[in-house]
């Protein structure tokens, strides 16, 4: 195979001049379009969900006219409550018997070592889908579903990087580069870095425990039901229960600033040890949630020792295990909290259910009814009293209804020192990325949400471009072995990566950082380096000076 000569203009980044044989020899191939990558086949099949439950998924494979690939691509399937999300077929089987009978041949013939061709005829058939769906308002990749866009970008991405015998990482770092670089997203090379874990430890919201108001009754949890819609009695439009959460913010999550993702790992793992040993010792029969935290086992809501578990008493036992840390440990220790506000919210009311002992937490006597509701100034109350209360939260997730424009307005007021994280409202969407800009200061970059590779980093170059911070995240669907996603985040200098450490299911997540880490931190690799995004963000002289990270600094004693 020859190249042509590759002058670096997409990497590698100056503290990795060592990989440049490898970014030359996925130039040449991008450059070239060497026969032996084009798809002789690509298929899907039924793979297996992590987690304890016998749960189906779908996983991607590959035949290239050189050969088969021995990787497969684990998708992280599902749909959250955002409304611009792009939607999956109707099932697994759906998607199977859609891709087979209307997808697949499109494909053979195509090179992978072609980025754009790939997304080309992705966005294609999508497009002529939608012109034959009786619904075609539906978000892009809906015509297509987005669980055959994501698998087939992944599947092709890792066949080019396999035959090509380079890091699936350093592909998708030339790609970064080269896309933010031509669309004037960017002016300068983003080098590959290891994120900060945000790793879960408690599930609250609809991932916990969930009951009928009727139950929170029958429990003396709510005593006020007058404002509560008529569905909370009969059900939704298809007669299914609509639930409360015993803890309504959907997940507590806490991440590790030190210089060193190996410092960073070691101190976690203690952490969440000690957590899970004094919940189990105040009372708390946990089980492991859709993203592998903690949550209340068989819809307890009361400890063995009578206690209503609430997110305050969540938040107690995880202040303990904090405070219990080594001073030289906790002092790297930050928080982070998920609210799921769309979970939360009842549009019918226009109020937020944030549970009857937050609500009396927030409220004068006179105020106060029992029912759990708030109205957004008063569900902004509750949120700056729970920051003010635990001060080692330092990134809130989906601030308000992803609906409510003017509810992301009080957003604004936490920004010059805390991370303000997008969602639901904008779906790792570039578009909507710019939409919002002026109340998020980072977003949740899920692949599936991108629903292909070129969607995905339009999204996270846009949101550099802005000044935010990416955090990467799974999906609670994706088979166990699926680490496309921490791979992508450290190609694209994310941010942080948002799955739980010491968690069922997610270590091919970590073990892809702890190999990366591994690889060029301590490898045959000269003149490379591989940072944590712990050491930049304590770096006075990197790339981040917002406000939240003068604040880290500041507490953390750099």
């Amino acid at each position: 195979m020859t190249f042509e000569k590759y002058t670096g203009e997409y990497g590698p980044h100056s503290m990795q001049e060592g990989l440049r044989p490898l970014y030359e020899k996925v130039a040449g191939a991008d450059q070239n379009a060497p026969s032996e990558f084009k798809i002789k086949d690509i298929y899907c099949f039924y793979d297996q969900k992590h987690g304890m439950e016998p749960t189906a998924a779908i996983s991607f494979g590959i035949v290239l006219d050189s050969g088969p690939i021995i990787k497969r691509a684990g998708v992280m399937g599902g749909i959250s409550t955002g409304k611009e999300e792009p939607n999956t077929r109707k099932s697994i089987g759906d998607a199977i018997a859609f891709f087979n009978s209307n997808v697949k041949a499109h494909f053979k013939g195509l090179n992978v070592s072609q980025a754009d061709e790939i997304t080309n005829k992705i966005i294609d058939l999508d497009n002529q889908f939608k012109n034959s769906d009786p619904d075609p308002n539906r978000p892009p990749f809906s015509f297509i579903g987005s669980e055959i866009s994501v698998g087939i970008s992944m599947i092709c991405a890792m066949a080019f990087a396999e035959r090509l015998g380079v890091p699936l990482e350093i592909v998708l770092n030339y790609r970064y580069n080269k896309y933010c670089i031509n669309n004037q997203l960017s002016n300068e090379i983003r080098p590959i870095t290891i994120p900060i874990n945000y790793s879960v430890v408690w599930e609250g919201g609809k991932h916990g425990a969930a009951l009928t108001l009727q139950k929170m009754v029958d429990e003396k949890i709510i005593t006020d039901t007058s404002e509560f819609p008529e569905k909370f009695w009969k059900g939704d439009e298809n007669g299914e229960p609509v639930l409360l959460a015993m803890v309504p913010p959907q997940e507590v999550q806490f991440m590790v600033f030190t210089p060193t993702w190996g410092q960073a790992r070691e101190i976690g793992i203690k952490l969440t040890t000690d957590y899970k040993k004094r919940l189990k010792k105040r009372g708390i029969d946990f089980k492991y949630g859709a993203e592998s935290g903690c949550t209340a086992n068989h819809d307890q809501t009361h400890t063995t020792n009578g206690e209503l578990i609430t997110l305050e008493l969540i938040l107690d036992i995880l202040k303990e295990a904090t405070e219990a840390l080594d001073e030289n440990e906790r002092k790297y220790v930050k928080w982070a909290l998920d609210i799921a506000s769309s979970e939360m919210y009842i549009k019918e009311i226009d109020k937020y259910y944030i549970g009857p002992s937050a609500e009396k937490n927030i409220k004068s006597d006179s105020e106060k009814t029992g029912s759990g509701l708030v109205n957004n100034e008063e569900f902004t109350r509750y949120k700056m009293k729970l920051f003010k209360d635990y001060p080692w939260f330092i990134s809130v997730e989906d601030w308000a209804d992803e609906s409510k424009m003017e509810h992301w307005e009080d957003a604004k007021q936490i920004m010059p020192y805390m991370i303000q994280m997008g969602d639901d409202n904008v779906v790792s969407n570039a578009r909507l990325i710019k939409d919002f800009h002026e109340v998020q200061n980072a977003h949740l970059q899920k692949p599936n949400q991108s629903a292909e590779e070129q969607a995905m980093i339009a999204a996270v170059g846009t949101s550099h471009q802005l000044g935010n911070v990416v955090v990467f995240s799974h999906r609670g669907t994706r088979p166990a072995d699926e680490d496309y996603t921490a791979t992508a985040a450290m190609a694209m200098s994310g941010f942080g990566g948002k799955w739980t450490l010491w968690g069922i299911g997610r270590g091919a997540l970590i073990t892809a950082m702890n190999q990366v880490d591994e690889l060029y931190n301590r490898g045959p690799y000269a003149n490379v380096k591989v940072p944590y995004q712990g050491e930049l963000v304590l770096d006075p002289n990197g790339p981040y000076q917002q406000g939240w990270i003068m604040r880290l600094r500041k507490e953390i004693g750099n």
